[in-house]
């Protein structure tokens, strides 16, 4: 990948040559080195340092994983640089855009060898899908349109995982020396502390939803929602270091069945709540460039858009917001 000087006053896009290899600026190296700092939340883990290892090195052979490397790296450019902030969140776009042109049609179906690097494009535009859905402070509907939408490309995570686990997990293994997440069952403790009250509220919403009597469609998409929640928020250090909590957050909008989200996109009071809970742990988290003040923005304007009928069933995350400084 041959390497060009440019003017970091101009905003000319990169030209790709007949040979279909794709030429790199100087600022896409200042990109490249940022990568760490924005993808890795926790960087005393050993496993997210080894998975942002490979993710690099695999980076080098896929230009559609490269190209969204960049461009969630100029996503969180954007919060670092806010007199710069505009010119980012475009080349983030852009770099998008251009990540899943040549994703699409790179792809082959019956390629063993594209399923980790696949796998790991779907991590990284899954959180810049995320990060474009909490920036939004436009609007509830704004905010939830968004929201739905990085939903949906969260999806692409499952669907590349499960079209071929077996594979998936054996690469994973090999450049990280982990185990594929998912592939162990989730041991859940008792916790005490934020964990244990954190699992009393989530149990306490789950009977709010029972005794309400919604229809096995919303109280079965709710209650699946609920317990990758508990899942994820009873984990060992879910409000321990910021790295896990955020870790956890996108774990879980990762996980979320289809029919759940279907549930946000028709405004499901129950379904905004789940939300909402989730919302406290992203408010934890909210040092987290990737959420900054999200989470409360996302309790508040859930309040708001419910009103006072749905008063009690808020009434938790309303209380963690309003207390918690910042």
């Amino acid at each position: 990948m041959p390497l060009h000087e440019d003017n970091r006053a101009t905003n000319s896009p990169i030209v790709h040559h007949d040979s279909a290899e794709p030429t790199f600026k100087l600022r896409d190296l200042e990109l490249f080195y940022n990568f760490k700092a924005c993808f890795i939340f926790d960087g005393n883990d050993p496993v997210i340092r080894r998975l942002s290892d490979a993710i690099y090195q695999q980076s080098f052979a896929m230009p559609y994983l490269m190209d969204q490397l960049l461009a969630l790296s100029a996503a969180h450019m954007s919060t670092q640089r806010p007199n710069q902030a505009s010119f980012y969140r475009q080349e983030a776009t852009r770099r998008q855009t251009q990540a899943l042109a040549t994703f699409n049609n790179s792809m082959t179906t019956d390629n063993s060898d594209e399923c980790l690097p696949a796998f790991f494009f779907s991590i990284l535009i899954s959180q810049q899908a995320l990060f474009d859905a909490f920036a939004t402070r436009a609007s509830f509907s704004a905010l939830l349109d968004k929201l739905i939408t990085g939903l949906h490309i969260c999806a692409m995570v499952r669907a590349v995982a499960g079209n071929s686990l077996g594979v998936l997990a054996r690469q994973y293994h090999q450049h990280t020396g982990c185990e594929f997440p998912g592939m162990k069952a989730v041991i859940r403790p008792l916790g005490t502390g934020f964990n244990a009250v954190f699992s009393a509220k989530l149990a306490d919403l789950k009977r709010h939803i029972e005794e309400a009597d919604v229809g096995d469609i919303v109280s079965k998409s709710c209650f699946t929602a609920l317990e990758l929640l508990l899942d994820d928020g009873t984990a060992d250090a879910a409000h321990g270091p910021l790295g896990s909590t955020a870790i956890r957050v996108v774990r879980w909008m990762v996980t979320v069945p289809t029919e759940f989200v279907k549930l946000i996109e028709q405004r499901r009071p129950e379904a905004l709540i789940v939300v909402a809970h989730c919302a406290v742990l992203m408010h934890d988290a909210r040092d987290c460039w990737l959420f900054g003040d999200a989470g409360s923005f996302i309790v508040h304007s859930f309040i708001e858009y419910l009103g006072p009928c749905w008063a009690e069933w808020l009434a938790w995350p309303s209380e963690v917001i309003s207390r918690a400084p910042g």
